[in-house]
């Protein structure tokens, strides 16, 4: 099992995307404006999301870097992302 987290670890965030639909997607954007900042980021896509597929978008992902967030909690504010 994994030691569990202390206020001011770096931690990696990043995103599961399915493709919960009955036609193939093309395009996906991801808005998130605490971990992205304002602006949508587009996901890369070799080939279009089949229906069921999944892919996951992490700080390797092109336009994703900013995923991995050092000292994310301060002393005034610790944000949590539950899905």
């Amino acid at each position: 099992m994994a030691d569990a987290l202390k206020a001011k670890d770096d931690v990696e965030f990043r995103f599961i995307v399915q493709n919960c639909g009955n036609v193939p997607l093309d395009a996906i954007t991801i808005t998130d404006e605490d971990l992205l900042g304002p602006d949508p980021v587009d996901v890369p896509l070799d080939e279009a999301l089949m229906p069921g597929e999944e892919i996951i978008v992490d700080q390797g992902t092109l336009g994703f870097g900013n995923l991995s967030q050092p000292d994310y909690c301060s002393d005034e504010h610790c944000y949590e992302k539950v899905c």
